[in-house]
């Protein structure tokens, strides 16, 4: 009989341990559910924004917006996002415009020739701006014309045989080029140069052929009132290093790689703000970022047997009485 109590008392313990598991495993999920929940709730599903009127898309940052959900609703990579506003690595902070996109000319001159300038101080090279150089007829002033003969008084005027007009000649494209440089003082750090931004003086720019060699140790400054050009320049790829006047940043990338062809006059404007950092790696806007990735509620054996171990004891404790009732009645029949 004593042995009979005894099983009954494990009986009990078992019993008492299976529903605390059960209760356990119930607060866990149901604690996995509020964070779940919260964590969607913290994303917010970007609106796309009315393009500007020559096409060019800059989006206003919301609250709640991450770099994730907006490029998912231009339909554009999150690497172009970064690669268009210099943002390396971290998210985007609420009011910060964005450019999305560039609207290039659709149409150009049957005779343009299409000049693409490019970045080279990031990984991944972006547009920085594009030159259309077309060749134009322009009339030679010197070139004979017909004077017609004022009418004489006779009944029947006569003009002298007109003489052949010779063809028009179009003047050869120059074999040199020419770079200009503007900079600009990017109050709200866009990287854009808005049109109530005004020019900033005193940048200071070195120009150098691309195979290393100083084109006649050209270095000039940005002026306040127009651009600043370096001409007669051979063709062929150069080197345009920027530096900034003193307690100045640079919002756009201070060094570009540009191909220079003949007739070609290329306009290259940099950004500047005072005490500007462009940032660090590693680093940016605190912005909460949900990655949409499912989480399944046991992965494995050992998981699956850790969830359902409440269900496992009472089993167990189940099949013990089954088995004590079992001996309990044996023992009546002996």
């Amino acid at each position: 009989m004593k042995y009979l109590v005894a099983a009954l008392i494990a009986l009990c313990l078992l019993v008492v341990i299976g529903i605390g598991r059960v209760s356990y495993a119930s607060d866990s999920l149901s604690r996995m559910d509020t964070k779940l929940n919260a964590a969607a709730a913290s994303t917010v599903l970007a609106a796309t924004q009315t393009p500007q009127s020559d096409g060019t898309i800059i989006h206003t940052v919301r609250t709640g917006e991450t770099i994730e959900s907006i490029a998912a609703a231009y339909h554009v990579s999150v690497q172009q996002i970064r690669d268009y506003n210099s943002i390396p690595t971290g998210g985007v902070s609420t009011g910060q415009r964005l450019l999305i996109s560039i609207s290039y000319p659709t149409t150009q001159p049957a005779n343009a020739t299409f000049l693409v300038v490019t970045s080279t101080n990031t990984p991944n090279p972006t547009v920085v701006k594009f030159v259309i150089v077309t060749a134009t007829f322009t009339p030679n002033p010197n070139q004979p014309t017909a004077t017609p003969k004022p009418p004489t008084a006779t009944a029947t005027p006569t003009l002298p045989p007109a003489s052949p007009t010779p063809p028009p000649t179009l003047a050869a494209i120059t074999s040199t080029g020419s770079v200009c440089i503007t900079g600009f003082a990017d109050v709200n750090t866009n990287h854009w140069f808005d049109s109530s931004e005004a020019r900033l003086p005193g940048i200071r720019i070195k120009l150098a052929q691309a195979s290393g060699t100083a084109q006649g140790g050209q270095a000039l400054t940005t002026a306040a009132d127009n651009a600043t050009c370096f001409n007669n320049l051979p063709v062929g790829a150069f080197i345009v290093d920027a530096a900034a006047p003193d307690g100045y940043g640079f919002t756009t990338p201070p060094e570009l790689t540009i191909d220079l062809t003949a007739g070609a006059q290329l306009t290259l404007s940099f950004g500047a703000a005072p005490g500007y950092q462009p940032p660090a790696a590693g680093t940016g806007a605190s912005v909460p970022v949900t990655t949409s990735t499912s989480t399944p509620a046991a992965t494995g054996i050992l998981t699956t047997v850790k969830n359902n171990s409440g269900f496992i004891v009472l089993a167990i404790a189940l099949v013990i009485l089954i088995g004590g009732l079992g001996v309990v009645a044996l023992a009546r029949r002996l």
